[in-house]
């Protein structure tokens, strides 16, 4: 049994139908080969409304979409890692590329700071003995890159939000208190 494309005239498959609720036998009345025609044209015709229509959707739905995706990141955890490892198997620089891409730096101008910094850290001058302990240090505000440094120095920044009230404060408390505790 068959149905014939209101538009093409042709008799196809009901599996060659879309669903419509809103038919007596809840398919389409044209073909999706049709349908599809249809709406090429449409959206060839009216590239600004797509858009519109489009961004408006993604806008509404983000809430959505970003508890599908931590559902599904949670429940596929296993398969992330696997892309993960076959990604840097097939290309070990990816990381590195991509950082490199996200704070505007080009590899020539990464290995000149590298270069420039006797490969060590700025702060500490602790020496890098591969380029995973090297960490981009960048201002959070303007997104400047200010140097490189090792895990350590990064990481302490970033705890103290890079803060230079609580960093002199730090810095006092430490020349201050060698000999132990005391009052404020």
């Amino acid at each position: 049994m068959g149905k014939v494309c209101r538009k093409c005239k042709v008799e196809k498959e009901l599996s060659d139908f879309y669903k419509n609720n809103y038919s007596k036998d809840k398919l389409g009345y044209e073909c999706k080969s049709c349908r599809l025609i249809d709406t090429k044209k449409y959206r060839q015709s009216n590239p600004e409304k797509i858009k519109e229509l489009n961004r408006s959707q993604y806008v509404n739905n983000r809430q959505i979409r970003i508890e599908k995706q931590k559902e599904w990141s949670k429940n596929n955890k296993d398969k992330i890692t696997a892309s993960r490892k076959r990604r840097l198997a097939k290309n070990p620089h990816y990381n590195r590329k991509w950082t490199l891409k996200k704070y505007g730096l080009s590899q020539e101008g990464f290995s000149e700071m590298l270069i420039g910094q006797f490969n060590s850290c700025w702060i500490c001058g602790s020496k890098f003995n591969k380029l995973s302990d090297v960490h981009i240090d960048h201002c959070h505000n303007s997104k400047i890159v200010r140097g490189l440094l090792c895990s350590h120095c990064n990481t302490a920044l970033g705890l103290v939000k890079e803060n230079i009230t609580t960093l002199k404060i730090m810095i006092e408390y430490l020349q201050n208190n060698k000999d132990g505790w005391k009052e404020f």
